[in-house]
């Protein structure tokens, strides 16, 4: 959804509300993040380990970090500031919203209009399947400009789950997350890596 250009679009100016609990929201995210996790967030924002200590060491925080942090890591942006106690309520509407209320609506809707939606198509049998690998009918990858209508089949017995790549990659990055914190949901991850494997 983000792209380099509009990270990099950013302000750098400090955002946090509370910078005590910036301080240690960022640590925290920032020390349940892998390797690869750690990667993403320092490419997309295009800055060094030491700036991400800066920001945990000092509780300053700037659009520019907390859009990669959020997306990679689906931790809730208003957390990240100190305005919110809750890192799981994360989704892209409210990155736009959190974004949109500190004077980025206009490169939001220039971002929306010039971008090109992978779509992840997924259709499900609703309460008939056996298996989570039987629940999977059709999974395709398509891309599309933002004018594009999508087609729904015409079976009253599926349903349709439409998200771009980038929610579906944010929402298995989220689940691994969870996975490591919450043995409930390591069943669950387990379950999900190996239908992508099969």
């Amino acid at each position: 959804m983000f792209t380099q250009e509009f990270i990099q679009g950013l302000k750098q100016s400090n955002v946090s509300v509370d910078n005590e609990k910036t301080k240690a929201n960022v640590y925290r995210i920032w020390k349940l993040a892998d390797k690869t996790q750690r990667e993403r967030i320092l490419d997309m924002a295009d800055v060094v380990t030491a700036t991400i200590a800066r920001a945990y060491k000092t509780g300053s925080i700037s659009c520019k970090l907390i859009v990669p942090f959020s997306t990679v890591m689906a931790v809730n942006p208003y957390y990240l500031t100190g305005e919110s106690d809750n890192p799981d309520r994360y989704s892209l509407g409210i990155l736009k919203k959190f974004l949109s209320e500190r004077g980025y609506q206009k490169q939001l809707d220039e971002l929306d209009k010039n971008s090109e939606k992978s779509i992840v198509r997924v259709v499900r049998k609703p309460k008939e399947a056996e298996s989570a690998a039987e629940d999977v009918k059709a999974i395709e990858t398509e891309s599309v400009d933002s004018t594009a209508t999508v087609e729904t089949p015409q079976d009253a017995e599926t349903a349709m789950i439409d998200i771009s790549a980038e929610e579906a990659h944010v929402l298995l990055d989220a689940l691994f997350i969870r996975a490591r914190v919450n043995k409930n949901c390591a069943g669950i991850a387990e379950k999900v890596k190996s239908l992508l494997i099969s």
